[in-house]
């Protein structure tokens, strides 16, 4: 043990020599030794980590000629890393190290050019500088030239020239440029549509570290698309992406471990899966979440937990758990019993294309719950419903218009609606039209 330490401490001790012949290099005016020394300052390495000090020694080699030194303390600016964020400075920086010919800092600019980050944007400068490194062999920089023809930004939409440049730039090894191919294969992009030819490219960027990549590999095999399905290979891709932070594949691998499939169900990784993407930000993992806890579907039920999820998706503007949320507080379960709460959800809901939600808001105004009596706003609300494809509102339309109680009588727009409430399935409306 004692030699171990011997041992460590000596190192200690080279580095550390180490550190101070080259700062006396860099002082000496070496600018790849200043270089280095931001390199170690930034990074922590034999030195402790310290961003200001690396900032210092990129600048001193970026103004000693040194390209890479410029387009580092560039990156820095650009980040905020030790310094405030300062996107006009990274621009500087950036700018000097292209003029001096570094591919990497004509990337960058093109990229602040592109995004309009400290310089107005401008597609066609962007372009230009992007054009530039790519010529130079930075491959990145040819992906992005290849993704502004895809999605027409500053450019002509062209899938063809976008095609060319992806598929060199990913012969080149650019997975980016792989996983861009291999979804314009899968969806027809300006090519002919080839699911083997998206699998082989999803596979080329999976393997390459894209998350999405095998994500998208994932859900090839769950859909059985250019190749036979198999769900094994799906779940290993699919948990590949989404322990790398993919949340749709977390969702995907959530569906997949609750459906009818060969493996064999987990209900507590479903539950695990669903609250990781609820977290990540996704409306339909909460509200599944909220459902299995107003069911009892995979656990005992749980109201208050219920309640929670709703409202987390509901916030989100998630219609169906504003909708569900309505229920609950128009029922009082798991809840207190709130009817202008529930007024107020079904109303969000109703407005977001929820016709369950135009339904339940045409009870309230039929029976003046939480709100006063309007029969105006009944027919408006049941109607919506109606044409959202909800029969029973159109069953209750139908039985409006036939005793004219409410609304003038009118047997013409009575059978209408009973014939639609009656397509849908409604039995009681189909008596009514048929029965005498």
């Amino acid at each position: 043990m004692k030699i171990l330490i011997f041992v460590i401490s000596i190192f200690g001790l080279l580095s550390a020599n180490y550190i101070d012949d080259v700062k006396k290099e860099c002082n000496s005016g070496i600018s790849y030794e200043c270089y280095n020394l931001g390199a170690y300052f930034h990074n922590g390495q034999g030195v402790k980590q310290d961003y200001l000090r690396a900032i210092k020694y990129f600048k001193k080699a970026c103004y000693s000629g040194l390209e890479l030194g410029c387009s580092d303390a560039g990156a820095m600016y650009y980040k905020g890393e030790g310094v405030k964020k300062d996107y006009k400075k990274a621009k500087e920086f950036y700018e000097k190290a292209c003029n001096n010919g570094w591919s990497q800092g004509c990337y960058n600019l093109g990229l602040l050019y592109l995004k309009g980050e400290g310089v107005k944007k401008d597609y066609k400068k962007a372009k230009e500088l992007l054009n530039k490194s790519c010529d130079d062999g930075l491959v990145l920089s040819c992906y992005n030239i290849g993704l502004m023809y895809e999605k027409g930004e500053g450019v002509e939409q062209n899938y063809t020239r976008a095609k060319d440049i992806f598929t060199k730039a990913c012969k080149a090894g650019n997975v980016g440029s792989c996983l861009s191919l291999g979804f314009m294969y899968y969806k027809s992009l300006g090519v002919k549509q080839d699911f083997k030819k998206a699998k082989d490219l999803f596979t080329k960027a999976c393997m390459g570290s894209s998350h999405i990549g095998c994500y998208n590999l994932g859900n090839i095999y769950l859909l059985g698309k250019g190749v036979k399905k198999d769900i094994t290979k799906a779940k290993y891709f699919l948990t590949e992406a989404c322990n790398n932070g993919i949340y749709d594949s977390c969702y995907n691998l959530a569906i997949l471990y609750s459906s009818k499939t060969s493996i064999k169900k987990n209900y507590s990784t479903i539950i695990e899966l669903y609250n990781k993407v609820c977290t990540g930000g996704n409306n339909s993992a909460c509200y599944n979440l909220g459902i299995i806890y107003l069911k009892g579907i995979l656990v005992n039920k749980d109201y208050l937990k219920a309640k929670d999820f709703f409202s987390k998706a509901c916030d989100n503007d998630d219609v169906a758990a504003c909708h569900n949320l309505g229920l609950m507080y128009f029922n009082g379960k798991g809840v207190e019993q709130n009817f202008l709460k529930s007024k107020k959800l079904f109303s969000k809901a109703c407005k977001g294309g929820d016709f369950g939600s135009c339904h339940n808001l045409g009870v309230m105004y039929k029976y003046g719950i939480a709100v006063k009596q309007d029969y105006n706003k009944v027919q408006e609300l049941y109607t919506k419903a109606c044409n959202g494809g909800k029969s029973k509102p159109c069953y209750q339309l139908g039985v409006i218009y036939k005793e004219g109680k409410f609304l003038k009588k009118d047997i013409v727009k009575a059978k209408k609606f009973f014939k639609k409430a009656c397509d849908s399935g409604n039995m009681r409306a189909c008596k009514e039209l048929y029965l005498p």
